[in-house]
């Protein structure tokens, strides 16, 4: 969808898929207050490194999200070698 801008789930159900739209930054309101969803969090939740802010793209037919982060790469200790 990001590259696209079209709903793959729609277009399998023979629907157009164009109805999609960009949310750039997407919110956490779990702790009673608004932060930007990250994917990593170093350190102390209130002040620790945070990375990998999310963004997402939605149908706004049938719901369907996709995520992205916006600045990758992630931190060396948050990614894995791939086993041999």
């Amino acid at each position: 969808m990001k590259e696209t801008h079209r709903c793959p789930k729609c277009e399998q159900q023979g629907r157009p898929g164009t109805n999609v739209v960009y949310v750039g930054t997407v919110d956490d309101s779990t702790y009673g207050g608004y932060a930007q969803e990250a994917l990593v969090h170093e350190g102390w939740f209130a002040g620790g490194d945070r990375r990998g802010f999310l963004e997402a793209y939605v149908c706004n037919d049938c719901g369907y999200v996709e995520f992205y982060i916006k600045d990758a790469p992630l931190p060396p200790s948050h990614t894995q070698e791939k086993s041999k």
